[in-house]
């Protein structure tokens, strides 16, 4: 939650600069907020492959260590792709700062529904019940992989519209 916390408080710097047409504030925001969520990510990621078992303790109360050892194995699969949903959540939010509706709702519906659908019919296919867990991550690797390409060109578009935009002012 504080990952998203963090994005939503650069929705409106980001929404403001660009309307503004201060495309280096824009540019300057994006990256500076994707290095503390990828920080953040990346953290969660090492607490949980460390504390899975003990946070899952939390939850039980009967002495039941296979619910202990198999949600904390769950825990860690889906921790996997923490760090790939970067760009995705960073993705959404921008499109949706900069006016862009219908890219914002592309890119957040890719994760859960475009390839988590699909992976999940793959994965359980071939995997069974163990295939859930690993649909969480393949969703999150094939999203935040597309989604790093699109973040990339569009942190590329703003560097030119920036270059642009000073040579003109």
């Amino acid at each position: 939650m504080p990952g998203f916390g963090i994005v939503q408080g650069m929705v409106p710097i980001v929404g403001f600069n660009y309307g503004a047409r201060f495309y280096n504030r824009v540019y300057e925001v994006i990256g500076y907020t994707s290095k503390l969520l990828l920080l953040y990510f990346t953290a969660v990621f090492l607490m949980v492959m460390v504390m899975a078992e003990p946070l899952f303790m939390l939850f039980e109360h009967d002495g039941d260590q296979v619910f202990v050892q198999e949600g904390a194995r769950a825990f860690r699969i889906v921790a996997l792709g923490f760090s790939f949903i970067t760009y995705q959540v960073i993705l959404s939010s921008v499109y949706q700062a900069m006016g862009f509706a219908k890219r914002a709702f592309i890119i957040a519906l890719s994760r859960r529904f475009i390839a988590f659908l699909p992976m999940a019919f793959i994965l359980t296919y071939f995997l069974g019940v163990e295939g859930i867990w690993w649909t969480f991550f393949a969703a999150d690797l094939i999203t935040g992989g597309i989604s790093y390409l699109f973040y990339r060109g569009e942190r590329k578009k703003l560097y030119t519209e920036m270059k642009h935009h000073l040579k003109t002012a």
